[in-house]
């Protein structure tokens, strides 16, 4: 009686230091934040503008951005071979995608055609689009360390919406200037500014 008393006491200590060990690797699993990121503008946009006469600058509402579904996702997506991607789940964005293009897009389009009359809502206009976009992002993929690439296509339309006034396709890949995600992020919000002044070359002055 006494031995199986000793070996089930054993038997609970192993197993408490065990539960002990378990907890504290999980412990230590979970410190380890996730780093947030977000496209922006680059500070070299602002020397290449259109720059159109001021009663000529166009309104436009960007009416919607698509984003395919393996890569709207809350992880910064990159690649690794011609069919297979790669994520980490402690390098995220820092908000929905498509929310960030569209803002990022709206700084830099208003920053090219220096114009204040870039909406993404039109609710929140005090005076009609002169044109409507339409884009579709294809591809925002690239090589972490090597290059980055982004692929898009584009509608300008009319008023109504009833007339396409340019149809665009943008495909661009640019080398990664460092090995981490920051640097590739950085390097699309540098295809992102290219993509706009395609976009903004489109778009028809009054």
């Amino acid at each position: 009686m006494k031995k199986y008393q000793k070996s089930e006491v054993r038997n609970q200590r192993s197993g408490g230091i065990l539960l002990l060990a378990v907890i504290l690797l999980t412990g230590c699993a979970s410190t380890q934040e996730a780093r947030l990121y977000v496209l922006d503008t680059p500070a070299s946009l602002a020397e290449s503008t259109v720059s159109p006469a001021a009663d000529k600058m166009p309104v436009v509402n960007i009416a919607s951005i698509q984003i395919p579904d393996h890569l709207s996702r809350p992880v910064v997506i990159t690649q690794v071979a011609k069919n297979e991607l790669a994520f980490s789940d402690f390098h995220r964005w820092a908000g929905p995608l498509q929310s960030n293009i569209r803002q990022v897009l709206i700084e830099n389009l208003s920053i090219i055609l220096q114009s204040d009359r870039i909406f993404a809502d039109p609710r929140k206009q005090s005076f009609p689009a002169d044109y409507h976009l339409e884009i579709g992002i294809c591809d925002i993929t690239g090589i972490l360390g090597e290059t980055a690439t982004l692929q898009a296509r584009w509608a300008v339309l009319s008023t109504e919406g009833k007339e396409v006034v340019a149809l665009e396709n943008f495909q661009k890949t640019i080398d990664i200037d460092g090995k981490s995600r920051r640097d590739y992020v950085n390097a699309q919000s540098t295809l992102f500014a290219d993509l706009a002044q395609a976009i903004a070359k489109s778009i028809p002055t009054k």
